[in-house]
């Protein structure tokens, strides 16, 4: 890491200090710092609590592993009939992905 990125990293970290000092509570804390540490990889909606949007970054993670998995069978299905039903199992999962993520 260059000596500018990390004079950069530095003043985030103090402007984050800063901002977190006027935490009420631990939890909230705590809370600052996870989610300046996770950065975008955490998703989340207003109003929204941390176990929450843990809770909700996880299942979007896993439905979309299931979504990969079912996507490579489905180019590997040789008969059409199975390729389809594959096909509507995908479409369900995405639209309970955009359900998440409303």
């Amino acid at each position: 890491m260059s000596s500018r990125a990390r004079f950069i990293g530095f003043f985030a970290l103090l402007r984050l200090l800063a901002n977190l000092r006027l935490a009420a509570d631990m939890d909230a804390l705590y809370e600052g710092f996870v989610r300046y540490i996770a950065g975008d990889s955490l998703q989340s909606a207003a109003g929204e609590d941390l176990a929450q949007s843990v809770q909700r970054t996880e299942m979007l993670n896993k439905l979309q592993r299931q979504i990969d998995r079912l996507t490579a069978k489905m180019k590997r299905e040789k008969q059409l009939p199975r390729q389809l039903e594959l096909r509507r199992q995908i479409k369900k999962l995405q639209q309970e992905i955009e359900q998440w993520t409303k």
